[in-house]
């Protein structure tokens, strides 16, 4: 056995929770404490400070911290009532303890009085995204489903698709206060940051960063998850509360929330009852269904609309199959993806972009009714290739086609060629992946770009929706 081996095996029988005779109330407690915060045990810390409160020995000082620490663990499981019950035992039992009291207090008076939850699992909401005169900017997607990660726990996920960028964020909270516990974020543009919560921090992870931990004075919620927390406040004509929010800056902030009345509003999902809300200083509008739903309906932040266009069940089963007879496209997405076709004026022509579920890939789909002789197709889309590689090369940087990446073949009767490029965004490496396919009365490019790291894995999944695709 190795000298590791041995430090290792006597580590874990002194973290073990079994005092020895000897050992001291204040001994167990740090035992408690290292077990909590490195270890990351949080039934064996529950354990430890059990322990302490039961020991004839103990001093109130030391009684007061475990049981304060206690509670901790047990909000960090999400057995919310119980830690209720430990920090009003610690506030009742232990009032010297000026410091351990207040913050007691506040876990205990932050606790807001939410409704059920109006939501079924698996809900998913998909909204439209418009600028102020009315011209679609992208597309929002919303879920929600129990988490799989902590117990007693939902995740909420929101999908932005925004003209250039990519975004999916994931929050994990706890289902009677709400509070986060977690939270994921990843972008085509900005890259992949992960924030979890406990003991009054916030521990900031972002790509290529170092750590960063923010001190936080009490509960805190996601600001992607609002929308759903305000289908659980008991909403009415001039209702007000203040939210801890950890803002798309990172930085906690209140904000201020009131109900400005009561509105119908009309959006493609049909007519709604609903009561309109003021966010704060940054002057969002939210509207939220007043019936027993609580949908949330429609958002308006800065002149930019948001409108709830359908709600249903997250489907990871069924594919997704697009037709445009205008010009005569058709495919086939996977299961969970998302297609959005856009508004076009000409009659000859159509667009569309879609969403993979890890919204990994910025996706534009494009087509056109084009007239082209047979055995002049190959000569055609090589032209149409080329052009397009010398307009990225001039406007984006370090543009470069990989030279053995161009393909030409067949997609069932049409004819197809592709190519894959790298470039760089920011300090991003990026990579553009560009397909042309084409009939005798149909022209149409499917182009695509993805994070440098992703592209082997998402081309793998595109591929499988390019093999589908027909023209007229």
């Amino acid at each position: 056995m190795t000298v590791r081996m041995i430090a290792t095996a006597i580590l874990i029988f002194l973290l073990s929770g079994v005092p020895s005779a000897s050992q001291s109330t204040v001994d167990l407690l740090q035992k408690g404490i290292y077990m909590q915060e490195t270890v990351g045990d949080i039934d064996g810390a529950i354990r430890i400070y059990r322990q302490v409160l039961a020991s004839a020995s103990k001093t109130r000082t030391d009684a007061a911290q475990a049981q304060y620490r206690l509670a901790l663990c047990l909000r960090r499981k999400g057995d919310n009532a119980e830690a209720k019950k430990a920090f009003g035992e610690l506030i009742q039992a232990y009032p010297e303890e000026k410091v351990l009291v207040a913050k007691a207090r506040q876990y205990v008076s932050d606790e807001m009085n939410l409704l059920p939850i109006p939501w079924a699992n698996n809900e998913l909401s998909e909204y439209r995204l418009k600028y102020p005169g009315g011209l679609v900017s992208g597309t929002l997607v919303k879920s929600v489903r129990p988490s799989t990660v902590y117990p007693h726990a939902i995740m909420f996920e929101s999908r932005y698709y925004l003209g250039a960028t990519n975004n999916l964020s994931r929050a994990e909270v706890h289902s009677d206060t709400m509070e986060v516990v977690s939270e994921t974020d990843s972008s085509t543009i900005f890259g992949d940051s992960r924030t979890d919560y406990s003991n009054r921090q916030a521990r900031l992870q972002l790509e290529g960063e170092a750590l960063k931990t923010i001190e936080l004075d009490g509960p805190i919620f996601s600001f992607e998850e609002l929308p759903f927390l305000f289908r659980r406040l008991p909403l009415a004509p001039g209702y007000k509360t203040t939210l801890s929010v950890m803002n798309q800056l990172d930085v906690p902030t209140k904000l201020e929330l009131t109900v400005l009345g009561i509105e119908e509003v009309q959006v493609p999902a049909g007519a709604f009852h609903c009561f309109k809300l003021q966010l704060g200083a940054i002057k969002q509008i939210f509207w939220i269904e007043a019936d027993a739903r609580r949908l949330f309906v429609r958002v308006d932040t800065n002149g930019i609309i948001g409108e709830l266009v359908d709600v249903r069940k997250v489907d990871l089963l069924s594919s997704v199959d697009y037709r445009d007879s205008k010009v005569g496209l058709a495919f086939t997405a996977l299961p969970g993806w998302i297609v959005q076709p856009q508004n076009v004026p000409a009659k000859d022509e159509t667009r569309a972009s879609m969403l993979d579920p890890e919204a990994k890939a910025i996706i534009l789909i494009s087509a056109s009714a084009t007239t082209t002789n047979k055995l002049e197709m190959a000569q055609q889309l090589r032209a149409s290739l080329d052009e397009k590689i010398k307009q990225r090369s001039e406007t984006v940087q370090g543009y470069r086609v990989r030279p053995d990446s161009i393909r030409l073949g067949q997609i069932g009767e049409n004819q197809w060629l592709s190519c894959v490029a790298d470039y760089v965004q920011g300090e991003r490496k990026m990579v553009n992946y560009l397909n042309l396919v084409r009939s005798e009365n149909t022209n149409a490019q499917f182009f695509a770009i993805v994070p440098a790291p992703d592209f082997g894995e998402f081309r793998k999944r595109f591929d499988l929706i390019l093999e589908t695709v027909k023209l007229k």
